[in-house]
């Protein structure tokens, strides 16, 4: 659960995470700068929020984000309908 804007020389991090983690998966984004940059945004060090990196699920917003919010979020991605996996032939 990515909880800062990303910058240009940890770019690759979240991606081979992202890659290296089985499906199904659950990406999640907390605070203001993990969705959105935060005061961060238009920085010369940070090129966006995670979202423009990897997919991401669940938003939870705040500065930093509230136990209740995080513990809400976690509840909603992992109560989320699964994606059902084709029969193996």
């Amino acid at each position: 659960m990515p909880d800062q804007p990303e910058s240009a020389p940890r770019r690759h991090a979240p991606e081979r995470t992202d890659a290296a983690t089985p499906d199904p998966k659950f990406v999640g984004a907390a605070g203001d700068c993990g969705c959105g940059c935060g005061v961060f945004e238009g920085s010369y060090g940070v090129i966006g929020a995670v979202d423009k990196l990897i997919p991401v699920d669940r938003h939870i917003p705040g500065g930093p984000s509230k136990p209740q919010a995080l513990l809400a979020g976690l509840i909603a991605l992992m109560t989320r309908p699964r994606p059902v996996a084709p029969p193996a032939h």
